[in-house]
């Protein structure tokens, strides 16, 4: 969100920022990170793809591209359904992530699972 990206340069003027359509090519040349966060961003209606946004973030890193996910099986969610029947995240299952490792040709070298299963962080090594 803008303001909070206008809040961190206000900070500190050296850490660069991008406000940016997660849905379209970034204009960085391939390699150019040698990791790439993305965090808290896969569950949100307004991605038209995951698939799309990691190829992308795959391109741009050098080595690791590190993300969170919803998984979609877990006493949270379980709880999250029944207390908030309108939240409707995009979740992931095991078995979805790693089929989409095959399809992206990475291996995952670290995961941890947060908020009592809510979501699981994975590390990817090109």
């Amino acid at each position: 969100n803008r303001d909070y990206l206008q809040d961190i340069a206000a900070r500190d003027p050296q850490i660069g920022t991008l406000l940016h359509d997660i849905n379209t090519p970034v204009s960085f040349p391939d390699g150019y990170f040698d990791c790439v966060f993305c965090i808290g961003v896969l569950h949100y209606p307004c991605v038209d793809s995951w698939d799309v946004v990691m190829r992308e973030a795959l391109r741009v890193a050098r080595r690791y591209v590190v993300f969170d996910c919803f998984n979609t099986y877990s006493l949270y969610s379980f709880f999250e359904r029944l207390f908030y029947p309108r939240f409707k995240p995009r979740r992931y299952s095991k078995s979805e992530i790693n089929a989409a490792c095959v399809r992206w040709g990475v291996t995952i070298v670290a995961r941890t699972t947060i908020h009592f299963g809510k979501s699981t962080v994975y590390v990817f090594e090109k």
